[in-house]
């Protein structure tokens, strides 16, 4: 008998349409063309929004890639690059600036036609998974309604759809006739031929897909809870009917729903707790609603519920209308920002059953929790647009949501206007953060009222310091300081603001202001004229505002980069390693991490490293700093064979001296005495090197070096007695050292002095 019953309610809902959707009109929708595209199909659902001068259309797109907007002669046409067909699903009337709205498959894409009927600007943008479509009525037009041929063009396709709906509800009732029938006698399944099973095998799969659930309304009507007359007078009656029935859980739960109604939620936890928590068994339903009711004032007070709540339990033939909402306010209540701007077009619209002052209350608390998301804050703000203002706190709550949308917007002139209008009540929250906003905008403009403006931020923050308000007023400050290049004192300020209670916020306005900080001192344009010292310590002291991950790479970069120019390869090597995966693959990545690892790490690392990316003056460098590393001079010097810089040579030099070459450091040290960039001391030191080289190594001095035009000095070289070096591979003695010091002594007075123009 179930089986019979399910079978009804998937045929009745397929028959009808799914017309028992909430929240829809009862003007029938006009009939949507789908793609007539075997195989499965993606849905798309399309709603409406209607101003007197603007038309909105939404597709809820969701992971399909962005649709590209193009111009038709009719109207404009979305074509999405999916080789799967789309399915429209139209949920509210249209506007009257749309005519019709179809889709077709063309050259393996997927495209939505939408007929216009009216001359509009049209624009498009799109915010997360929903894709939209804005009409503007262009200066002195007017809506044209369909041509005739055009409305016997729809009328046939309206036939040809009709048509197809019949033969599909014709299949499917076959289909359902077969399922129903009394299954054959025996154990045995009844064979089919392969021709059977492949021609079946087509329908099998279009039945596998799950069909689209009906929406149903939630079980319980808030709109009941409130009562009439006075407050005093009928909390007196409530509270009389619990006592005269011991505290029975229906009584209390209506103490409970009155509670909520009036913007009472701690009293209403308290009164539900109380039941529930108490010694008087509770049957299953009166339980279920205590606890709807105990979590519904939850979440007004902005506490987390339970995974198991009554609010969020999904029926099994439908699907709720209200569960957008208290998923919303549970993600508010979480500070899962993505859940909320996810629902929220679905939340706004189940707002419209909830009863003032909930209706403010909720749309407030769940503006507050979407940030800076332009379409939810709008999609809330329509929420409570046609509602009363209520108390001063509402009005002022109301003012400030549409400041928060003008800023988010571009519209200064506006967010003045309505920051102004919201904080002509100060003793309120909403009016004590529009007033901040005002100073902090008086503050970056410069206004007369700076000093003032500065002043009041300084109170707030000290004051409401814990408070989210005070944290923005701290971050106004720092920036402040940030535009007076006082980077040290906007550092401390953006720390104070993230970190109020010693614990950091990583998504606090503080924290992401001190990572700007840090990318202005370290990457910045102007960050190379800064004092290089105070940099490190800053980044050193505030590292971990770096952004994790990618964003923040660029910051680790500049600070590895400038703490191994400065000689603190450890430091260096600490912050490439928290590069992120995708950085750390790149060229850039590999070749700083190798710089590290060579000179703190370990360099067998690094020589990979510098495997994986193209040899460069730089690479040779660092490659060299490897072997240097790992005990092998004359490695390291080879990497340097061919590089002409001072720095370079010098190294290179002292490298084949560590390495014992002496005849090719004495070369080295010659090619470097002709440097002419060569500073006076760097010289003194490149001779008396080079004549302890070329004494250990046996040579002769390099006459290229001697002024030829000194006879005295020409007639002492050729009378320098030949060195006894001693054999490959043997120790020197004290004879021969002694002996390679004399000479090398005596090669010193022969060579030019620093600056000197003389040549060979």
């Amino acid at each position: 008998m179930r089986r019979f019953l399910m079978l009804g309610l998937s045929l009745a809902a397929l028959l009808g349409g799914y017309s028992s959707l909430a929240y829809t009109e009862t003007r029938p929708i006009p009939p949507t063309v789908m793609a007539r595209a075997p195989g499965r199909t993606e849905l798309v659902r399309v709603s409406y929004f209607q101003r007197r001068n603007l038309a909105r259309v939404n597709f809820f797109i969701d992971k399909l890639p962005t649709p590209i907007l193009r111009n038709t002669q009719d109207g404009v046409e979305l074509v999405v690059a999916t080789a799967q067909p789309i399915r429209l699903f139209e949920y509210a009337r249209r506007v009257r600036e749309v005519a019709a709205l179809s889709s077709r498959q063309e050259d393996g894409q997927a495209v939505i036609a939408i007929r216009l009927a009216c001359d509009c600007e049209v624009s498009s943008t799109r915010n997360g998974r929903v894709f939209s479509i804005d009409l503007r009525d262009r200066p002195g037009s007017k809506a044209r309604a369909p041509s005739k041929a055009e409305a016997t063009t729809e009328h046939t396709r309206e036939q040809e759809q009709t048509k197809e709906q019949e033969q599909l509800r014709a299949a499917l009732t076959a289909k359902l006739s077969q399922l129903n029938a009394r299954p054959p006698s025996g154990n045995t399944a009844p064979t089919r031929s392969q021709g059977e099973a492949g021609a079946s095998a087509e329908p099998q799969a279009d039945a596998a897909a799950p069909p689209q659930r009906p929406a149903c309304a939630p079980d319980f009507d808030m709109a009941t809870w409130k009562r009439p007359g006075k407050f005093t007078t009928a909390l007196a009656a409530l509270r009389r009917a619990a006592a005269d029935t011991h505290e029975a859980a229906p009584e209390l739960a209506k103490l409970a729903e009155f509670y909520i109604s009036d913007d009472l939620a701690g009293e209403a936890v308290d009164v539900a707790n109380t039941a529930l928590n108490g010694d008087t068994p509770l049957v299953a339903a009166d339980r279920q609603r205590l606890q709807r009711d105990a979590d519904i004032a939850s979440l007004l007070r902005g506490d987390i519920i339970d995974t198991q709540s009554p609010l969020l339990a999904e029926p099994a033939n439908c699907d709720r209308t209200d569960l957008p909402l208290w998923r919303a306010l549970k993600a508010a209540a979480g500070h899962d920002v993505t859940t909320v701007r996810r629902d929220a077009h679905a939340a706004a619209m189940a707002l419209d059953h909830v009863p003032e002052p909930l209706l403010q209350d909720m749309a407030f608390r769940l503006a507050n929790a979407a940030g800076d998301n332009i379409a939810a804050l709008r999609a809330f703000a329509a929420a409570v647009r046609n509602s009363s203002l209520g108390t001063l706190d509402r009005e002022s709550a109301r003012f400030l949501l549409q400041a928060r949308i003008a800023r988010l917007g571009g519209d200064d002139i506006d967010e003045l206007v309505f920051l102004r209008r919201a904080a002509q009540h100060p003793r309120t929250v909403p009016g004590m953060t529009a007033t901040e906003r005002l100073a902090e905008m008086g503050l970056a403009r410069g206004d007369a009222t700076a000093s003032h403006d500065e002043m009041l931020l300084t109170d707030m923050a000290r004051v409401y310091r814990s408070d989210q308000l005070g944290r923005d007023a701290a971050a106004a400050l720092a920036e402040n300081r940030l535009r007076q290049k006082d980077y040290a004192g906007a550092l401390a300020i953006a720390d104070e603001s993230a970190s109020p209670n010693g614990v950091r916020d990583a998504d606090s306005r503080g924290a992401a202001l001190a990572a700007k900080i840090l990318r202005t001192i370290l990457a910045g344009p102007a960050a190379a004229s800064l004092n290089p010292d105070q940099r490190i310590a800053l980044y050193l002291k505030y590292s971990g505002y770096a952004t994790p991950g990618r964003p923040g790479d660029d910051i680790r970069m500049a600070a590895a980069t400038l703490l191994l120019k400065q000689g603190m390869a450890s430091a260096a090597l600490d912050a490439v390693r928290q590069f992120s995966d995708e950085t750390a693959a790149t060229p850039d990545g590999k070749t700083l991490r190798a710089a590290a690892e060579a000179r703190a790490g370990d360099p067998s690392a690094a020589l990979l490293l510098l495997q994986e990316v193209p040899a460069t003056s730089a690479t040779r460098r660092i490659a060299a700093d490897a072997y240097e590393k790992m005990g092998r001079p004359a490695d390291a010097a080879h990497q340097l064979d061919g590089l002409t810089g001072v720095a370079d040579e010098t190294r290179r030099a002292a490298l084949l001296c560590d390495a014992k070459a002496w005849a090719d450091a004495a070369t080295a040290y010659a090619d470097l005495l002709r440097n002419p960039g060569l500073s006076e001391p760097a010289r003194r030191d490149a001779a008396d090197r080079y004549g302890y080289a070329l004494a250990l190594s046996g040579g002769s001095p390099d006459r290229t070096l001697v002024p030829v035009s000194d006879k005295a000095a020409a007639q002492t070289l050729a009378a320098l007695p030949p060195s006894r070096p001693a054999p490959p591979g043997a120790a020197l003695t004290y004879p021969a050292m002694k002996d390679a010091l004399d000479r090398a002594k005596r090669i010193e007075t022969l060579l030019p002095p620093a600056g000197s123009d003389k040549g060979p």
